[in-house]
């Protein structure tokens, strides 16, 4: 098997937003919350917060450098899937020092992150497989930018990165950043966002070394 160049989750040009306006509504607790006008099921996730829409249309034209699409992100999140191959992101990679027995198992999965990675870690980048991770590795070593290899036992939803909405004027505010605002599950501030990326805690956390000369095929 050869490994995409293209991420999955990588945005195409095709894959513009089409979010509905906003409104307001009360909510199943019985608080005002963040709504879309003619909104439907899939609309929110399991957590009951509100996500963009968004086109789907991989594979046309070329992929947008450094955007990803949200309902692939989040299902890359959800299902623990590779997020350049959509292939299950299992145990079974190529490791330069074999983790103590035990440690290496079908559900432990492997993360490359550009931070520095501590318990608890927050993140929106999905996992990686055993055929793709030496290939993505090489690619950031060549680019000379550093990463952090982990094992990770568990894998806990967080929250979100989106745009949080002022509740009087439905306005987004701007994240400091100019970006997207995390905002956690349960949170006073999650019936006032729309989510484009989610975000999931690390839990069970070691750090590994790839082994970057074996085939990814």
């Amino acid at each position: 098997m050869t490994v995409p160049e293209i991420p999955y989750t990588a945005a195409w040009p095709q894959e513009t937003d089409v979010t509905p306006p906003v409104t307001v509504r009360v909510s199943r607790s019985g608080y005002p919350a963040l709504a879309f006008r003619g909104e439907m099921p899939h609309d929110r996730d399991h957590h009951g917060v509100l996500w963009r829409r968004q086109i789907i249309a991989p594979g046309r034209g070329r992929p947008v450098a450094g955007r990803v699409h949200s309902h692939r992100q989040r299902t890359a999140m959800t299902d623990l899937l590779c997020h350049v191959s959509a292939d299950p992101a299992l145990s079974g990679h190529a490791l330069h020092d074999t983790p103590p027995s035990g440690e290496l198992s079908a559900s432990r999965t492997l993360f490359l992150l550009s931070a520095e990675v501590r318990e608890g870690h927050v993140t929106a980048t999905p996992p990686l497989c055993h055929r793709c991770a030496p290939r993505v590795a090489r690619a950031r070593g060549s680019r000379k930018r550093s990463y952090t290899a982990v094992l990770v036992d568990e894998v806990r939803p967080w929250g979100v990165a989106g745009l949080l909405y002022d509740p009087t004027t439905l306005r987004p505010h701007p994240a400091a950043d100019g970006g997207l605002t995390a905002v956690r599950y349960r949170s006073p501030r999650a019936p006032w966002v729309v989510a484009h990326q989610a975000l999931i805690s690390l839990h069970g956390i070691t750090p590994v070394r790839l082994k970057l000369r074996s085939s990814a095929a």
